[in-house]
């Protein structure tokens, strides 16, 4: 890739940066510019996973500065995400990649259907993730957010665009938090899976360092920017723009 072709990718990084690190989806963008600018399809996408480090860290810090990760509660949810995608590497070849995409696109619908229909959820905390008063009950939701981080991890492992969506509006439904919350641990459920599939890159030696650093950065200072104004703006706002931006790519995913 030339200067002026890594310079307008990490423009498009951050603009999409800014608006994925609240919805996700940014891989939309900036896998198909890469391929488009002549990187191979296997180079785009381990450069982009490397990239995405620097868009979680920067995103997570500022959730984090802002007491919005409950690390203790949903690492666990991480590590079966990250053992789901495992697995799902190793599936990939034994089910077709366009049902999954269906499958992710109808659950995006139903779920943000979910949301609709009830105004009061995800808009403030009920706080089911840290229910004191019905102990079975929430360790009932976590076993069952456990179950659901292991399948959603093995379809991570067939795909992965759009992965961070899904957990958001799972958080939102199953735990009833509020939206800033369900997208802040999205994002570390996110960071966890981008870490595994970096270590692979790596090891596979299939990145290209260039290009993923520069667009992490530029990644980076877009997701910060982005989770910033998520926080000023405060639930409301977010739910309708998530709302409305989950549409269109359930939309995108459910065309050939």
């Amino acid at each position: 890739m030339s200067v002026w072709e890594i310079a307008l990718l990490c423009s498009a990084g951050f603009g999409a940066s800014v608006l994925g690190i609240i919805v996700g989806g940014h891989s939309f963008i900036t896998v198909p510019l890469m391929i488009f600018w002549g990187m191979s399809p296997a180079v785009a996408i381990a450069t982009n996973r490397f990239s995405t480090l620097f868009f979680s860290i920067f995103g997570l810090s500022t959730y984090h500065r802002n007491r919005l990760v409950r690390f203790r509660f949903f690492l666990p949810l991480s590590v079966m995400a990250v053992a789901g995608a495992l697995l799902g590497s190793h599936l990939v070849l034994a089910a077709s990649p366009e049902l999954i995409r269906r499958l992710e696109a109808g659950m995006m619908v139903g779920l943000v259907a979910i949301t609709a229909l009830r105004p009061d959820l995800g808009a403030a905390s009920q706080d089911a993730a840290g229910d004191r008063r019905a102990p079975s009950s929430a360790r009932n939701r976590h076993l069952s957010g456990m179950g659901i981080a292991f399948l959603l991890g093995i379809y991570w492992g067939f795909f992965g665009g759009g992965g961070t969506t899904l957990f958001t509006l799972i958080f939102v439904v199953l735990f009833q938090l509020p939206f800033l919350e369900g997208i802040a641990n999205a994002n570390l459920v996110g960071f966890s899976a981008s870490l595994m599939a970096a270590i692979v890159f790596v090891w596979k030696g299939v990145i290209d360092y260039l290009v993923g650093t520069a667009l992490g950065l530029s990644m980076g200072l877009g997701a910060w920017l982005g989770a910033y104004l998520a926080i000023r703006v405060g639930n409301v706002w977010v739910r309708r723009v998530f709302q409305l931006v989950v549409i269109l790519f359930a939309i995108k995913l459910f065309r050939p």
